[in-house]
């Protein structure tokens, strides 16, 4: 009984230690550093995530070059202009942006952070849920 009690204790003391580290950080801040698709990816030419001095852009830079889609060519850097923001998602529309919604619109994205080292995009026009595969933080 001793034993269990003993490892509840360090389970909670090493969960508060966790928690209490990432308190503070903001959207930005979280999201600020490398990602990638796979481990390879993480090895290879990682999506390097960074902010504008005053927050309004998202600059996603790799050496492997960034594709939007079958019709673009690889491009080294991607400038998102920052939409809105809330707890865990962040809005943003691809400076250039090719691909079009139904109404003409450029496609807008969420990022969508699902913890601390992971994150998705969702574009508005998918339906509620839908999200691409994940980016782990390499």
């Amino acid at each position: 009984m001793k034993s269990i009690i003993l490892i509840l204790l360090v389970v909670l003391v090493t969960g508060c230690a966790t928690s209490s580290k990432n308190r503070g950080l903001t959207l930005r801040e979280t999201i600020a550093g490398a990602w990638g698709w796979t481990p390879q990816e993480c090895e290879d030419g990682a999506a390097v995530h960074s902010f504008s001095e005053d927050g309004s852009k998202m600059f996603v830079s790799s050496d492997k070059g960034l594709i939007t889609s079958a019709r673009s060519e690889p491009k080294p850097q991607l400038v998102y202009q920052i939409l809105g923001e809330s707890k865990n998602v962040l809005r943003a529309v691809i400076e250039g942006e090719d691909r079009f919604q139904k109404n003409g619109d450029p496609v807008v994205w969420d990022l969508v952070l699902l913890s601390n080292n992971s994150f998705c995009w969702h574009r508005t026009d998918w339906s509620a849920g839908s999200c691409t595969k994940t980016l782990r933080r390499c």
